[in-house]
């Protein structure tokens, strides 16, 4: 739990929106999460105040237990796992108070995006397409062992069950893009993908500073599509990233400064996609240390907002390094922060 939210609180358009709308959160009891997070962040830069962060740490805690009630007990938890559930959380806390005038922002909205699915089919040709609401993109580590080649795996067009509404055809070619993109690009690496779901695979990965999504966009006249409601069954399924209740907290950490990535926040996206920004810096990242789902401990390395060094975040121990922070966590980086540049 720890990590993560020092990854989150990290991004200042998260907690931009966190604050903007404040006076909301502490006005409406349907908002716990969002007004404990913001409470927390207001006093994340005081040291002094480490019993007050405690309180704060666990009654987020108790707001995900509502949700999750394996978040309830103070036993380890799934770092990937914390976050989904902090997103959906959020996410329903903002809808509760959506009536008051001016609507606030939810700080969620910075990490949503959309995909394209293109589905061809194999026996006329034609063509479908759907767009799908993202928080996240969870990939496999590939065995080229890059970032790059591990969504090239995720973004690569494949063959999946489908019923044609033209010719009945049953097999389709899918092709996935990025429709919208996201001021904060979240990235979960599957640590954890046999069949139990408990052995972490230590494959290392080299991680980029910059990320450049370019090559997983393409520019489609939406008139040489048809509808995915034209299309009397899609059987094909875009990728989901998998829940598997596991493992993460620890004692709270003393949250330092956020780091700065712009302080103006992205509008809702819509059919009309705006024009894409394709470069990113990365921002942060949280790293698994263990053998398995049901052992182990999670930090977190935040890049400082000069880009100089960055910032280890273990419990309650906060340590700055000059070294070479993406070689060494390249076996055991678990989430990854990319914060779009503008």
């Amino acid at each position: 739990m720890n990590a993560t939210l020092q990854a989150l609180l990290g991004l200042s358009s998260f907690t931009s929106d966190l604050l903007r709308h404040r006076h909301c959160w502490e006005s409406h009891s349907s908002a716990p999460l969002m007004r404990n997070m913001g409470d927390l962040q207001v006093v994340r830069q005081n040291t002094t105040q480490t019993y007050k962060k405690r309180q704060m740490l666990k009654k987020i805690r108790r707001s995900i237990s509502t949700i999750c009630p394996e978040f309830s007990g103070d036993h380890q938890q799934d770092a990937h796992e914390f976050l989904l559930f902090c997103l959906i959380k959020l996410k329903e806390e903002c809808a509760s108070i959506s009536h008051l005038e001016p609507t606030p922002r939810c700080p969620v909205a910075n990490m949503e995006f959309q995909l394209l699915s293109i589905y061809t089919c194999k026996s006329c040709g034609v063509i479908f397409d759907r767009t799908e609401d993202y928080n996240h993109l969870s990939i496999s580590v590939s065995d080229q062992r890059t970032l790059y080649k591990s969504m090239d795996c995720f973004f690569k067009s494949t063959e999946v069950e489908f019923t044609c509404g033209v010719c009945s055809g049953r097999i389709a070619s899918l092709k996935l893009h990025f429709f919208t993109q996201p001021r904060v690009l979240v990235l979960h690496l599957k640590r954890f993908g046999d069949i139990s779901g408990t052995t972490k695979s230590s494959n290392p990965i080299n991680i980029p500073l910059q990320l450049d999504l370019s090559r997983y966009n393409r520019g489609v006249s939406m008139g040489q599509l048809i509808p995915s409601t034209s299309c009397e069954e899609l059987q094909g399924s875009v990728e989901q990233p998998d829940i598997s209740l596991q493992a993460a907290p620890g004692l709270p950490t003393p949250l330092l400064p956020a780091l700065s990535d712009s302080g103006d926040s992205a509008g809702e996206s819509d059919r009309a996609a705006a024009p894409l920004v394709h470069a990113y810096h990365l921002a942060s990242v949280v790293s698994h240390l263990g053998g398995s789902v049901d052992s182990g401990h999670y930090i977190c390395d935040v890049l400082e907002g000069d880009g100089s060094n960055w910032l280890c975040f273990n419990d309650d121990m906060v340590s700055r390094e000059n070294t070479d922070i993406l070689e060494e966590r390249s076996s055991t980086a678990y989430l990854l922060f990319y914060v779009q540049r503008t």
